[in-house]
């Protein structure tokens, strides 16, 4: 299907007032199946973007308002255009203003031969000499006897069988356990190590069908056949969690226990899974330790403090004091984004951005202190090379990079 470009704005606004028409919502369909498309059309509908970008607007919009006071003291304009300028209300030109602006930008993106990009990267892009591509599934396995299979290089199948289990490396970048004699029935379970380094994820299969899926820079520790008395597992990093609800042969829960282990192996948290989906982020670089929770329910314990969450909720462990709140309105989509391989920020710190970035990226970042302040909303596919993540920061948020001390390395500083 041929798309005339000139229609989308007129599709997404209609999309947004919710009158768009059964062939109008094929039309924006179609276009939305290649992924910038739909990246441009997130951040166009996602209204912690909007609320940015029309505070911005709005500043611009006060600057002028004030200006035409100054002309209109200086000088006698006709009735007319009197009539012109208060007729026209800030919100008005802000949101004329953000509509060019936004769909400006998003061809300016797009547009790899336009000549008015100055992009420090672009700058320096003979330093990079070659860009600096995504994260990918990789992970490292550690098994019970201490052997390390590097998955990534790995070709699918049994790539070795511990305790009466078969460990399978799927063509899919997933690890899958395949219990064919359950031995482990107290002191003898056999532990594997699943680890990920910074650009790397990957997806386990646990021995009890219940599924896993780690970030960049984790880790999580299980035995190769759970006990029929409790399912437990470590993790250090983030991890999202999948479980599959399993009884004994009474009938009564086996229940799932993770525990959260800070960077010396000390016990940080522990979380009773009494429901399916949940996220933990649990970096040691971050101030608390985050459990959100989709489905079900999950008990937060450290030491004597114990919360229950609900869905749509977030256990919040203050790493300082050991206490645990319970935040109420969660944006879920922003915390498993990284699961769907895409960045969300909601007015987030650039620290807190360059963090995430970093991680994915495995390179490294010197921020200026006059930015402390500095924020930035969006949402980004985190496929692209680095070079474009940064062309995207830099363009949105007023600062740029520089790249210093190699190809790893920058230093972000305000625009001159």
């Amino acid at each position: 299907m041929s798309i005339d470009q000139n229609t989308i704005p007129h599709l997404i606004y209609q999309h947004i007032q919710g009158e768009l028409t059964e062939n109008e919502q094929i039309v924006l369909n179609e276009w939305l199946t290649r992924p910038e498309n739909r990246e441009f059309f997130d951040n166009m509908t996602d209204s912690a973007y909007q609320n940015e970008a029309l505070a911005k607007m709005h500043a611009h919009v006060m600057d002028l308002e004030n200006g035409r006071e100054l002309v209109n003291e200086k000088i006698k304009r006709n009735q007319k255009t009197k009539r012109l300028w208060t007729g026209v209300t800030i919100a008005t030109i802000a949101a004329s203003i953000l509509i060019v602006l936004s769909f400006a930008l998003y061809f300016w993106f797009n547009d790899e031969k336009g000549s008015g990009k100055t992009a420090t990267i672009h700058e320096n892009q003979d330093q990079l000499q070659t860009d600096i591509a995504p994260g990918s599934s990789k992970a490292t396995l550690t098994l019970a006897d201490g052997r390390q299979i590097v998955l990534d290089s790995m070709a699918p199948g049994q790539i070795a069988q511990q305790g009466g289990t078969d460990i399978i490396n799927n063509a899919d970048g997933q690890l899958v356990y395949n219990v064919t004699n359950r031995t482990n029935t107290g002191d003898d379970i056999l532990y594997n190590t699943l680890k990920t380094e910074n650009g790397q994820t990957y997806r386990v299969v646990l021995p009890d069908e219940s599924q896993v899926w780690l970030n960049a820079a984790s880790s999580i520790n299980y035995p190769v056949s759970f006990s029929n008395k409790e399912r437990r597992v470590k993790i250090r990093g983030e991890a999202f969690f999948e479980i599959k609800p399993l009884a004994q042969n009474q009938g009564e829960k086996v229940p799932f226990l993770v525990t959260v282990e800070d960077s010396a192996g000390n016990t940080s948290e522990e979380v009773e899974v009494l429901g399916t989906q949940f996220n933990i982020n649990a970096y040691k670089d971050e101030k608390n330790i985050t459990t959100t929770l989709l489905e079900g329910k999950v008990r937060i314990k450290n030491g004597k403090n114990v919360v229950l969450s609900e869905p749509g909720q977030q256990g919040v462990l203050w790493k300082a004091t050991g206490d645990i709140d319970i935040a109420r309105e969660v944006n879920i989509d922003k915390v498993v984004a990284w699961k769907k391989n895409y960045f969300y920020f909601d007015r987030d710190s650039l620290a807190t951005v360059i963090k995430q970035i970093a991680r994915w990226y495995d390179v490294y970042f010197v921020i200026d202190k006059r930015l402390s302040d500095k924020t930035f909303s969006g949402r980004i596919m985190r496929n692209m090379p680095l070079s474009k993540i940064l062309e995207k920061v830099e363009m949105t948020s007023g600062v740029k990079f520089d790249i210093y001390e190699g190809k790893r390395s920058f230093t972000i500083s305000p625009k001159p």
